[in-house]
């Protein structure tokens, strides 16, 4: 077991090492992959770059996958939290740093081949929520979900009344089409936000062999402002998704891959304003409570202190620590029931954080 500076050391070394060209290799094993799918992966990387004509570059990148193949191949399966492997050449040396020790699962699987290391599956402050999308409008609707930025697009639905001119017929009659049209929207979003269905039938038809969905964290509603308040306003979703709706509806293009991007977007920038409004208030209680409390402390060796009395309600970390000492006290912060918040550089009243660290205690400490 590698101890903690040497695991700081190795990443510190991973993200300062560059090469000459595009022939550094960083793959990521996520816990759930088979750990010979991802031999299989690097086999089809290697067997591509043989049809390129070679050159320098080329046979770097043959060498580098090579050593990432023979490491790899050490494995019988795939460690507890994930694998993540780099390897290149270096002022001219193949080089390779391994973890397989994390403290936290791997995000998900990753290969990049770069004149840098991709260190992102190492960073632990990445969200691993997922999340709805729903793009609705009248006569259509896309439906998605996005996870750590990814956006993946599930289904498109239309209305079977659609007609060229959605303004004509009778008002009733149109109308009618809306809201029938609409309960099966929210009837599909069930089915792919919760897993559930009206019947057995229905579920059998609209997943074939899928047995179980995951719910979503949270469900993001789009479309135009008039159909997609309309369609909120009207009741339509399951309870249980109306109350992970994270926000008001955003307006966006239509019910297209764009409009289901737009949305991802929108959500995006919604979540990060909404995430750094917490840390100010995580960061005005700290500052507070420190200046005129007993419940707060700053600085590495009282952080440990508290930590080690289990008296840590909430740690907060500045965003200059490394990647391995954030997981480090991310993991002992939850370890006993704390929350763990991680403070963005540019925020005000950050450097009141001592060696980058400070915590709201359950109880004073003397």
């Amino acid at each position: 077991m590698s101890t903690t500076d040497d695991v700081q050391d190795r990443i510190e070394e991973v993200s300062n090492a560059t090469g000459s060209g595009p022939h550094l290799v960083t793959l990521a094993v996520p816990p759930e992959q088979p750990i010979d799918a991802a031999l299989e992966r690097i086999e089809e990387e290697h067997a591509r770059t043989e049809y390129i004509d070679a050159d320098e570059t080329s046979e770097r990148v043959t060498e580098a996958l090579e050593r990432v193949r023979r490491i790899v191949s050490d494995y019988e399966e795939t460690p507890e939290n994930g694998l993540v492997v780099y390897a290149g050449i270096v002022d001219a040396e193949t080089i390779d740093y391994v973890f397989d020790d994390l403290p936290s699962p791997v995000a998900g699987e990753r290969y990049e081949r770069s004149n840098e290391f991709e260190t992102e599956p190492l960073d632990v402050t990445t969200d691993e929520s997922t999340y709805g999308l729903l793009v609705v409008e009248h006569g259509k609707a896309i439906l998605g979900r996005f996870s750590d930025g990814d956006v993946e697009q599930i289904e498109s639905l239309r209305s079977d009344d659609t007609e060229d001119n959605p303004t004509s017929g009778e008002l009733g009659d149109r109308e009618q089409t809306h809201r029938e049209f609409f309960e099966r929207v929210a009837e599909r979003a069930m089915v792919e936000f919760l897993g559930e269905a009206a019947d057995e039938q229905r579920r059998s038809n609209a997943n074939p062999g899928q047995s179980d969905i995951d719910p979503v964290d949270g469900l993001f509603v789009g479309g135009s402002s008039v159909t997609a308040s309309e369609f909120l306003d009207g009741d339509y979703l399951d309870h249980r998704l109306r109350n992970r709706i994270v926000t008001d509806a955003f307006a966006v293009g239509d019910a297209s891959r764009d409009g289901l991007e737009q949305l991802a977007d929108k959500a995006r920038d919604h979540l990060e304003d909404a995430r750094r409004e917490d840390v100010r208030e995580h960061l005005d209680e700290f500052l507070g409570e420190l200046e005129t409390g007993d419940e707060a402390v700053s600085g590495r060796e009282a952080v440990e202190e508290a930590l080690e009395y289990e008296g840590v309600a909430t740690t907060l970390a500045s965003g200059t620590l490394s990647a391995e000492e954030l997981r480090d006290y991310e993991r002992r912060t939850v370890a006993q029931g704390g929350e763990f918040v991680v403070v963005p550089n540019d925020i005000d009243g950050g450097d009141e954080l001592r060696d980058g660290l400070g915590a709201l205690l359950r109880f004073p400490i003397d």
